[in-house]
C-alpha cells in the first residue's frame, strides 16, 4: 500500500501546487523560483509542461478511495477536502453491531479508530480499526469468540455465514475484517434429482460442460456428522454408495440429455467446509 501511496502523494503535490516553503519571510522570491534561475532554459520549458496538470485535478471519488484504503495503514491520509472522518467511516466510536454476527462480542480493549464497508454491494464486508491494543488483548477476545460458538478455519473465525479475521497493522493497531457469505439457491436445473442437505449452507455451484461434464458444490457449516447424515439422505433418495465413497445415480437428465451415470464424492476443504465433486457420464 505504501508503495502506491507515496507516488500518489507526489502527484497530488503537483496537482495542488505544493512546493518548498519559503523560510525567509523577508524574501518575496520563493526558493523554487531562485532554484529555477540556475536551471537551463530547455529544462525549465520541459518542467513547465506539467503546469497543465492542475487543470485536471483528481476527482472526489478517487480521493475518497485513496483515503479509505489508507485507513488500514499505520499512518492514514487526512480526510480529503477538510471533511470529517465520520463522513467516510460511519459511526467513528461505535461498535458496528448491525453488520456483524449477532453473537460477535464487542471488542472492549483499546479504542475504535474507524470502521468502514469494503464493498458498497455488501454492507457485511467491513473492517474495523482498533488502536491501543495488543496480542494479549486479542487472545482474550478470541477465547470469548470461541465460547460463543466461533471456530478457527484457515486463519479465520467462523460461525454460520460470517467469517472474522484479525491482523495487526502495527504494534498497537489491530484490523478486524468481518465478512458475510451469501448462500446459493439449490441448483434444481442441474441437480433436481438430488436432495439438498438439511444442515449447513451451499455457497458455490460450479458446472463445466464440454467433452466431459463435471462440477462441484461447496458447503459450509457442516460437521462430519452432518455429511454422514446427508449421505444417508442420498441413499434414501435412490443413490448407491460404491466402495470408493462415490454416490451414484443411474439414468439422470441434464439440459434435456440423459446420462448413464451421475457420481459424486465429498472431500473436506476445511474444518466445516466441504466440496462435493460430481460428474455426468455415458458408458
Amino acid at each position: 500500500m505504501k508503495k502506491m501511496i507515496l507516488p500518489v502523494i507526489l502527484v497530488i503535490s503537483l496537482i495542488t501546487g505544493c512546493g518548498v516553503a519559503n523560510n525567509n519571510p523577508a524574501d518575496n522570491t520563493s526558493i523554487v523560483s531562485r532554484v529555477f534561475e540556475d536551471i537551463p532554459k530547455g529544462e525549465i520549458i520541459f518542467a513547465n509542461q506539467f503546469e497543465t496538470v492542475s487543470e485536471y485535478p483528481f476527482k472526489n471519488d478517487m480521493m475518497e478511495m485513496l483515503y479509505l484504503n489508507s485507513l488500514t495503514e499505520p499512518d492514514p491520509l487526512a480526510p480529503p477536502g477538510g471533511s470529517s472522518i465520520d463522513d467516510f467511516t460511519g459511526i467513528k466510536d461505535d461498535w458496528p453491531t448491525e453488520y456483524l454476527h449477532p453473537d460477535m462480542p464487542v471488542y472492549t480493549k483499546g479504542r475504535i479508530s474507524s470502521w468502514n464497508i469494503w464493498d458498497n454491494y455488501n454492507p457485511y464486508d467491513i473492517f474495523i480499526i482498533i488502536k491501543d491494543t495488543n496480542q494479549e488483548d486479542l487472545d482474550e477476545y478470541i477465547l470469548e469468540l470461541e465460547a460463543r460458538g466461533f471456530y478457527e478455519s484457515s486463519g479465520y473465525y467462523s460461525k454460520d455465514l460470517f467469517s472474522v479475521h484479525f491482523e495487526f497493522r502495527s504494534k498497537d493497531k489491530l484490523k478486524i475484517n468481518s465478512y458475510k457469505t451469501e448462500p446459493e439457491e439449490w441448483p434444481e436445473e442441474i441437480l433436481g434429482f438430488m436432495p439438498p442437505p438439511r444442515k449447513g449452507y451451499l455457497t458455490y455451484v460450479g458446472l463445466e460442460m464440454g467433452e466431459s461434464v463435471w462440477g462441484d458444490l461447496r458447503f459450509i457449516e457442516m460437521t462430519e456428522e452432518d455429511i454422514e447424515e446427508y449421505g444417508n439422505d442420498l441413499l434414501a433418495a435412490g443413490f448407491k454408495l460404491d466402495e470408493y465413497g462415490n454416490y451414484i445415480m443411474e439414468n439422470v437428465r441434464l439440459n434435456g440429455k440423459t446420462f448413464d451415470e451421475f457420481s459424486g464424492f465429498f472431500e473436506r476443504y476445511d474444518t466445516r467446509d466441504w466440496i462435493f465433486y460430481f460428474s455426468f457420464k455415458n458408458y
